[in-house]
This record gives structure tokens, C-alpha cells and sequence, in this order.
């Protein structure tokens, strides 16, 4: 058997390392959110606010946000889209896992032999969320805007009825990265969530106490989305030296 030479392979492993992008270090802070409506293309900017204000209405003696406060979070300014990055400040957010259950089968009284085993269910819808905490501002794009976007998919339901009256989003998320030859932000992973809805925010707890030395970060948001996409260097460069 041939003998293995161990310099080549290290040589081999730093060149590929140090002179390639592909096989670079990537940054993990450098990375950006877009949440666009899916009746953004179809009916403006304010198409999906003007069906999570109608429903909010039915909720109005235990929740209700001022037309004049809705309308600073949903104007044409603070619409979230690629564009512009809208009134609000993602500070983290946690890309869901994936994984499937794994069962035994066999006979019993088999002695010292194993038992096979066998694919069982995948994870849950809730398991597989997306989770996303905001940075809290003075207008609240939490509880002024995604709170009243999950009363109003409760009432109004998640069976799809075409992008005119969706209540619905796409999420997507975009990690950056090192200088690629004259590319100072490129795009190293980009990951899609389609069909997307608000469905948790938890309870929070005023008290008497000394101002955070941190930014305040608003409670976290819990997504479902009905589809996943993920696309590993979207801009289609790939073996740039």
C-alpha cells in the first residue's frame, strides 16, 4: 500500500483555504432579514395592514392600536421589502433544525442480536419555526404590528385564498461574507421561507429596576412557513480565486 504524504495533504488543505473563496472562513454576524407580503405585488404596499386592521376591530375592547399609530408602522416608508429594511431591527434570529424520529423493530427474545430500526414521523410544524427577537423601539413594531398580525390570522384562518387576501408572508434571510474579488457584500447562503405567519409572542414584565446597559430587545416572534428554500452562493460565482 502506498504510503500517505502528509505534506501534500496540508499543502493541499491551505491552498484550498487561502486561495479560494469557496473554502474561506465565513463571517456569522454579517446577515440581513426581509419580510415582504404576499399581496405586496398585488395590491400595494398597505393591501395586507388593511386586512389585519379589519380584523383587529373585532377584538377592539381587549386590543386595539390607534389608526393614527398603525399608520406610522405601515406607510410606505416602514414597509418591509428588499428596498428598504423597514421599521424593524432584527438582532437575531433562529434558523429552524431538521430531523425525523427513529423507532426499533424487531422480534422479541432475540437475544444478542440487534433490532433494525425504522424511519417514524418528521418534526412538528411548531419544531420547525423560525424564530426571530427585535430590537424595541420607541413605536413598537412588535406589539404594534405583529401582535395584531397574529389576532387577525386567527380569525381569518391560514387556507390559501390567492396572494389578493393573503394573510401571509415571504421571509428571507441573507448571510454576508469577506470581499470576493470586487463584491464587497456578497451573498454567501440565502435562505426563503414562503407562506409565512406570526403565531407566538410572549408575555412581557415591566418592573421598577436600572435601565439595561444593552439595547432592549423586544419579545421574540415566533413563524410558521409552509415551504423552505435554501440557495448556497446565490450570486452563481463559484471557484473565484
Amino acid at each position: 500500500m502506498a504510503e500517505v504524504n502528509q505534506n501534500s495533504l496540508v499543502t493541499n488543505f491551505l491552498d484550498l483555504m487561502g486561495g479560494y473563496w469557496d473554502y474561506n472562513i465565513p463571517l456569522t454576524t454579517q446577515w440581513a432579514v426581509a419580510i415582504v407580503p404576499d399581496t405586496y405585488d398585488t395590491g400595494g404596499p398597505d393591501a395586507l395592514f388593511e386586512i389585519i386592521k379589519k380584523y383587529t376591530q373585532i377584538d377592539a375592547h381587549n386590543f386595539f392600536v390607534p389608526t393614527s399609530v398603525q399608520n406610522k408602522l405601515l406607510n410606505d416608508n416602514t414597509q418591509p421589502k428588499f428596498d428598504g429594511l423597514g421599521l424593524y431591527y432584527a438582532q437575531s434570529i433562529k434558523l429552524p433544525k431538521e430531523a425525523f424520529s427513529v423507532t426499533g423493530a424487531g422480534l422479541d427474545n432475540m437475544g444478542g442480536y440487534l433490532k433494525g430500526f425504522v424511519g417514524s414521523d418528521r418534526m412538528g410544524v411548531s419544531e420547525r419555526a423560525v424564530h426571530i427577537d427585535f430590537l424595541e423601539t420607541n413605536l413598537d413594531f412588535v406589539y404594534g404590528l405583529i401582535r395584531p398580525w397574529i389576532i387577525a390570522a386567527g380569525y381569518r384562518g391560514l387556507v390559501n385564498t390567492g396572494k389578493e387576501n393573503s394573510i401571509k408572508c415571504t421571509i428571507t434571510v441573507q448571510e454576508f461574507t469577506r470581499e470576493r474579488d470586487y463584491d464587497l457584500k456578497p451573498t454567501r447562503l440565502m435562505h426563503t421561507f414562503e407562506g409565512c405567519v406570526p403565531i407566538d409572542v410572549p408575555d412581557r414584565t415591566l418592573k421598577y429596576d436600572s435601565e439595561p446597559s444593552e439595547a432592549p430587545v423586544a419579545a421574540g416572534v415566533t413563524w410558521m412557513y409552509e415551504k423552505y428554500r435554501y440557495d448556497a452562493d446565490p450570486s452563481n460565482s463559484r471557484n473565484n480565486r
